[in-house]
């Protein structure tokens, strides 16, 4: 049973938002999910975090969990007509027209930085897609961008406050989380499910300044490589965010709703 005492202001904030309210069960996973990024001091580092595997209504997707009550932070749905929404689950896009744009410019961050900079999804769908991009935006120079598992058995490529790619040369899967993070000038790295698969040199350039699209690419205010990936969660934070207890308190989240 729920108790309404026994929820952290931070729950209660989101739960004002919702049009529906969600089920006791799928509340307590939020409220297990923000009381252990709080201990584990993840909660303070991120800038934005969507749980697009919502519960209720299509509206409570939409809502960003670290700022609940402002409305300017929450994502927009881009043709709506043709972008799925499933509870517990989250969006998929048709992968030519629909996209999430999540209204966030990194640029102008509190937590996000040029080389002290984390953004991830978290997806349920192993599928394989040639050209799309799950998350990302460019000015024409900078890029923050990521391509979970590419066709041809090719793994992940991903930029981050960049002008140049990483990519792995293959994955088995690509459930789960993936995230990538920027910790200085010239170290980057790419965690999967809360390990490291790999770290990289590239340099650092600047942030670009566009809004961070997701189920798409923000091409310096055009958007294009439309996906159709599932995406359950998805955040952008700090560097300094503990990847191994973040990827353990969203797993345990998504098990348990």
């Amino acid at each position: 049973m729920l108790f309404n005492s026994y929820l952290l202001p931070e729950t209660t904030a989101y739960l004002a938002q919702c049009t529906t309210q969600p089920s006791a069960k799928w509340t307590n996973a939020l409220n297990t999910l923000i009381r252990q990024l709080i201990i584990d001091g993840n909660w303070q580092q991120l800038d934005r975090m969507w749980i697009f595997a919502a519960e209720g209504a299509r509206q409570n997707a939409r809502i960003n969990v670290v700022n609940p009550a402002n409305t300017g932070t929450w994502v927009s749905e881009v043709d709506p007509t043709h972008l799925t929404w499933t509870a517990d689950y989250g969006y998929t896009g048709n992968g030519s027209s629909s996209y999430l744009n999540t209204n966030f410019n990194p640029s102008t961050a509190a937590n996000y930085k040029t080389t002290n900079a984390n953004y991830g999804i978290y997806s349920q769908s192993n599928a394989r897609f040639t050209s799309s991009v799950d998350i990302g935006a460019t000015d024409g120079t900078n890029i923050i961008g990521g391509q979970i598992n590419r066709a041809s058995n090719m793994g992940p490529e991903f930029y981050i406050n960049s002008s140049v790619n990483d990519l792995v040369a293959s994955t088995s899967a690509s459930t789960g989380l993936y995230s990538i993070v920027r910790t200085g000038s010239t170290a980057s790295a790419l965690w999967v499910n809360g390990t490291s698969i790999l770290t990289s040199t590239t340099s650092s350039t600047a942030i670009p300044s566009k809004n961070v699209y997701i189920l798409g690419y923000n091409n310096n205010g055009t958007a294009s490589n439309f996906s159709t990936r599932p995406i359950s969660i998805g955040f952008l934070g700090s560097g300094g965010i503990y990847q191994a207890k973040l990827s353990l308190a969203i797993n345990g989240f998504m098990g348990a709703i």
